[in-house]
């Protein structure tokens, strides 16, 4: 076995095949691969957008609520949730199912915080998303 691992290392590496053509040849045509830095860069910018929109919903005291810079935190997280793949087979244990209905979430509290009549109750839940995810994968 180890003979023929290192025959294919060898032909892979004489014919310049690297890490994604062999991913090509080795994972089904509907699997995505997403490496751990796009992850990485990605989570960051969620970190960012979320932050942001705890602070402009928990204003000082005796400032009000700044809706449109919720609406710009909401709108850095939606940015930021369509740079990952939507797929139902990746690398990523929560990433496809999870990424798809946080980008839903996501909407659905901008339309709320944009709408005739102002509501913060999804944006509200959306700060808590992260943990939703990160105990999951905790247990």
């Amino acid at each position: 076995m180890r003979n023929a691992c290192f025959a294919l290392l060898s032909v892979m590496a004489s014919t310049g095949c690297g890490a994604p053509e062999f991913r090509r040849m080795t994972y089904p045509p509907d699997f995505v691969y997403v490496e751990r830095r796009e992850i990485n860069t990605v989570m960051w910018s969620f970190a960012s957008g979320v932050a942001a929109l705890d602070r402009s919903m928990n204003p000082e005291p005796g400032r009000d609520i700044d809706l449109m810079a919720v609406a710009a935190a909401l709108r850095e997280l939606d940015a930021a949730a369509g740079r990952l793949p939507i797929a139902a087979s990746t690398n990523h244990p929560m990433l496809g199912e999870r990424a798809e209905r946080f980008r839903r979430d996501v909407h659905l509290a901008l339309a709320q915080v944009e709408g005739p009549e102002p509501d913060l109750g999804l944006a509200r839940s959306v700060t808590g998303a992260c943990l939703y995810c990160h105990n999951a994968t905790a247990r």
